[in-house]
């Protein structure tokens, strides 16, 4: 199937399932996680818990965990249900800006009952505090910007002065954040992040590298690959059936049919030394 009609395929798929949340069951790591999602979110679920995006962040086994970018919470409530197994007590601090995926990323904490560990934030994460315009699907809201020197200053309300673990997935916005006023970088000992250098270049890529090697991060870029068959095989038997995922389920059919392998590609940041 050639590049066009996967296109009009994916623009049916938008056009028929715009906003409207469902209810699903996804099977992770012997737990059944329950989301509210649109049919955005779908594809989030996919790459972090049937793909294994960011999978070098869960054998941390961290405690105190910032996710930039919560979205549905497809990363926040596995990471939960994690540190209420490992650690018994510790955070993690959800910072969404975008209301529909803040919505969804509400109810996500409240069905799977990780309330006592999740602090979610509606907010963007910039190098300044102030309001900016987000575009998001096709729709656009000004929303209210926080620092990561303010994330800490939240953490350390909540009795926590270091941070375990920092994900970001901010589709272009964490060049600044990374490579600007980043004190806060000593307080952090690992990173997991999906960079953007489409949209700041192969120069802007080199800044956030060194920038992370300079405060003490070890950086290692995670790429791999997954046979198409082989993850329609796990979305069939790991999602529960819902209208959505019904016609989703035709779009990574097709997808299958046409590629070999789906790539698994984000950056790892990780110091050796204990925190100070």
């Amino acid at each position: 199937m050639g590049v066009p009609v996967r296109s009009l395929v994916f623009q049916v798929i938008r056009a028929s399932l715009p906003f409207d949340y469902g209810f699903v069951t996804v099977n992770h790591n012997g737990l059944g996680l329950r989301f509210y999602v649109h049919y955005e979110a779908f594809q989030v679920i996919d790459e972090l818990l049937l793909l294994n995006q960011y999978a070098e962040a869960f054998k941390l086994k961290p405690c105190v965990v910032v996710d930039v970018g919560a979205h549905v919470g497809a990363f926040t409530i596995p990471m939960a249900k994690g540190i209420m197994q490992s650690c018994g007590k510790g955070l993690v601090m959800a910072i969404e800006p975008v209301s529909i995926n803040y919505r969804a990323l509400v109810n996500n904490i409240k069905v799977n009952d990780v309330e006592n560990v999740v602090l979610p934030v509606k907010a963007a994460v910039d190098v300044k505090r102030g309001v900016e315009e987000l575009g998001w699907v096709n729709v656009r809201e000004r929303v209210n910007t926080i620092t990561m020197d303010d994330v800490l200053r939240l953490m350390r309300g909540r009795g926590y002065d270091n941070v375990d673990l920092v994900k970001i997935d901010i589709e272009g916005a964490e060049l600044g954040i990374l490579t600007l006023n980043t004190n806060w970088l000593r307080h952090v000992k690992a990173l997991v992040m999906e960079l953007h250098p489409s949209v700041y270049g192969i120069k802007g890529l080199r800044r956030i590298v060194s920038t992370l090697e300079r405060e003490g991060f070890n950086v290692i870029h995670v790429k791999s690959q997954m046979n198409t068959r082989q993850a329609l095989k796990k979305w069939i038997e790991n999602i529960n059936p819902s209208p959505q995922w019904l016609t989703l389920l035709l779009w990574k059919t097709l997808v299958s049919m046409s590629l070999n392998q789906l790539k698994i590609d984000y950056w790892y940041a990780v110091k050796e030394e204990k925190l100070t």
